[in-house]
């Protein structure tokens, strides 16, 4: 109760003062990197990497590698002087953090006490946005024997209470044990979502109606390489949903969203944003698909598609954080397609056997956009020509997270292919879409 009653009040000193201070204050590059940290990851710099550097009056910090910057990276915790700090309109430099083993000794801070003065800053702003995050207070650290002024020795009788005032410490080299880690450049992101409906009518129900239920999955995996100036990005998708409907109590199945596709792009850092590409491309079905007449549409490889291109890649950084864009331009790319049952083959474009290949340019654009906290927009779009026939598509993934495991999304898939014969009223064009509430997992 007592440590909640201090929260409080030292959190109220600071609503009430810094709003008021702030806009008179020019935030300078390491408050606005202290935010975003907070933000995405306020515990530590697991998820980034082990590097970071910010330019401040035409000299470079070196974030990670000064130990002076430790508030930033420790669990977010209180610290007294941060907030009495944040509390007056003159700082006292001379002002004694001697009772806190947390201070920071600034006779060896770069002689420049400016710095601890923008971290405080940072901080301040961090409680005041984030308070949820907050994990401990100074004091009450302080209050554990083990964080005491009194020698703190480990098991092979290094004194860490030397090491933290900054003060030489001799350490017997074969007490120490040396680990050998070598970096990581691979990374494999995932994404799991399940998707469920059922809607069910009785047999008098006055309007009628069929009874449905509907189960879709869908799953992402990533293998991303990335050292120096090569990357290689690798993804495999994953769709499979079917519905089940109710007719004169017979059931019938049938697949709504099916795809299996397999990506591979290599790039080499021409310059700042912009990559020597190649990729590799081939996607096609799980399941066949019948008409209500019994007869298959499709299934497995009937049809698959297949591209490889050759050519640029733009990957811009933006100062918003949560957008990620990559758009390849290919002047030249091979495009081709399959159909393994010649009844079918027709109806795909292909007027003779199983196979059709065409070489000609293609362009490729891929987005993730986090718009808001948490609304995201996963965008995908290509564009092939033969300087005969073109071939077109835009898949749009519009996602709402209602918390961790739960969401919202809406999919939206345009086509356009004018080698197969037109529709009578859309013509060329080709539309999918569907709305789910999803259960949804990332790693």
């Amino acid at each position: 109760m007592c440590r909640n009653f201090k929260l409080a009040l030292h959190l109220l000193l600071l609503f009430l003062v810094v709003p008021i201070k702030s806009k008179a204050t020019s935030y300078t590059s390491l408050e606005v990197f202290a935010d975003s940290l907070s933000k995405v990851h306020p515990d530590s710099l697991d998820s980034y990497y082990s590097y970071f550097s910010l330019f401040e009056e035409d000299s470079i910090i070196v974030i990670a590698d000064n130990p002076y910057y430790f508030r930033l990276f420790f669990p977010l915790t209180v610290y007294s002087d941060a907030i009495r700090e944040s509390s007056v309109n003159n700082f006292i430099a001379g002002y004694d953090s001697s009772d806190t083993l947390l201070r920071i000794d600034r006779t060896g801070f770069d002689n420049d006490i400016e710095r601890y003065k923008t971290m405080n800053r940072a901080l301040s702003r961090i409680y005041i946005e984030m308070p949820d995050q907050i994990r401990y207070l100074d004091y009450d650290i302080m209050s554990q024997s083990t964080a005491s002024h009194a020698n703190v020795m480990d098991s092979r009788g290094i004194d860490f209470n030397n090491m933290v005032q900054g003060n030489e410490v001799n350490v017997n080299e074969q007490d120490v044990d040396l680990v050998s880690a070598k970096p990581s450049y691979w990374r494999f992101p995932g994404y799991l979502a399940v998707k469920f409906s059922q809607n069910a009518y009785s047999q008098n129900w006055y309007k009628g109606g069929e009874s449905n239920n509907q189960l879709a999955a869908e799953l992402r995996l990533e293998a991303n390489y990335a050292k120096n100036k090569v990357t290689w990005n690798n993804m495999l998708e994953a769709k499979l949903g079917y519905y089940s409907s109710e007719v004169d109590g017979k059931y019938k199945f049938r697949p709504n969203s099916d795809l299996f596709r397999i990506t591979s792009k290599l790039g080499l850092q021409a310059a700042k944003s912009w990559y020597y590409s190649s990729q590799l491309q081939a996607y096609t079905q799980f399941l066949p698909v019948h008409d209500d007449n019994g007869l298959m549409k499709s299934r497995f490889c009937a049809p698959a598609y297949a591209s490889f291109s050759i050519g640029l890649d733009y990957k811009p950084k933006f100062k918003k954080k949560g957008i990620e864009l990559s758009a390849q331009i290919s002047p030249l790319a091979y495009n081709c397609r399959y159909v393994n049952v010649d009844r079918l083959a027709p109806n795909y474009g292909i007027q003779e056997g199983h196979y059709l290949s065409d070489i000609g340019s293609r362009v490729e654009a891929n987005i993730v956009w986090t718009i808001f906290k948490n609304f995201t927009w996963r965008g995908k779009a290509h564009f092939f020509t033969s300087y005969k026939n073109v071939e077109a598509s835009t898949e749009n993934t519009f996602k709402v997270d209602l918390n961790r495991f739960f969401s919202l999304q809406l999919f939206v898939h345009w086509r356009f292919d004018d080698k197969v014969k037109p529709d009578e009223r859309l013509g060329y064009n080709q539309i999918n879409e569907n709305f789910s509430l999803n259960f949804n997992y990332s790693w």
